[in-house]
């Protein structure tokens, strides 16, 4: 994981936009397998919790799975009747299909969430507007504040006793003085900002990172392998797979095993990275 963290924070923010955009679209099973199993890969790279990652991952291929099992009833396979309706074995493969694409890309976020940290989405965000970069990570910073604050304050109510005017006047209490402590700090956050000269001229973009020569490397190899996916999808090599009437095969021209394969080596990157 500190493998993947010591990139350029533009760098990361390129690569698992990429790898974000090629898992969305994967259509055919083979592809979604890949997707799948790169979210799994994803979650092994972040390290601790993979079994809990792998089962939740798992959880939104069977949802996916049976909610497309139960309410599209389009194919030629029965596999089962729902009234008058058939369940059929096509619905239940797209579905499949479809949740490995999202897991793969659950899978990239928890990594992206893991690899790209508070300073890293300050820096990113400062470029684009530096006071909205403040809000939206102050926003950010605050929310595990506020809920520490508020069990903190629940707890009081319990030890003063207060429970037996109901649960609804206790949570009412503790939402207020929740918003009494964060009307607090925001004022305090504002005095010091504007104390320290905050938004009197636009600045500089503070941050200490570097581009270095392994950034240039690794924006050259996503480049290069979103630019090659990209284009054995747009030829229909990788997106023109139906389900619909009936599975279609694989036909696993050149055109599908360049785009196959250079989309399997882009979702590696993160693990090459974390093993050099």
């Amino acid at each position: 994981m500190k493998n993947i963290s010591r990139f350029h924070p533009m760098t990361t923010l390129l690569y698992f936009a990429a790898a974000i955009f090629s898992v969305a679209f994967c259509k055919d099973y083979l592809s979604a397998a890949a997707a799948l199993a790169a979210g799994a890969l994803w979650c092994a790279v972040t390290g601790r919790g993979l079994l809990r990652r792998l089962l939740a991952l798992s959880a939104v291929c069977a949802v996916s799975a049976g909610a497309n099992l139960l309410f599209v009833h389009r194919g030629r396979t029965a596999l089962f009747y729902l009234g008058d309706n058939p369940c059929t074995l096509e619905a239940l493969v797209c579905g499949l299909c479809l949740g490995a694409a999202v897991a793969g890309a659950v899978g990239a976020s928890l990594l992206f969430s893991r690899a790209v940290t508070s300073d890293k989405l300050f820096y990113l965000l400062s470029f684009l507007s530096p006071k909205a970069a403040l809000v939206l990570c102050s926003a950010f910073r605050y929310l595990p504040v506020l809920r520490r604050a508020f069990v903190q304050s629940s707890e009081m109510q319990l030890t003063a006793g207060l429970a037996r005017d109901g649960r609804l006047a206790r949570m009412t209490a503790c939402f207020m003085s929740v918003s009494g402590f964060a009307m607090e700090k925001s004022a305090k956050t504002a005095q010091t900002l504007k104390a320290l000269g905050w938004g009197r001229s636009r600045g500089r973009v503070f941050g200490y990172f570097r581009f270095r020569a392994r950034d240039a490397a690794a924006l050259f190899l996503t480049a290069a392998l979103f630019a090659v996916s990209t284009a054995c999808a747009v030829r229909g090599g990788l997106n023109s797979y139906s389900f619909y009437p009936e599975l279609a095969p694989v036909f696993a021209d050149s055109v599908f095993v360049a785009g196959l394969v250079s989309r399997s080596a882009l979702y590696l990157l993160p693990a090459a990275a974390a093993l050099f």
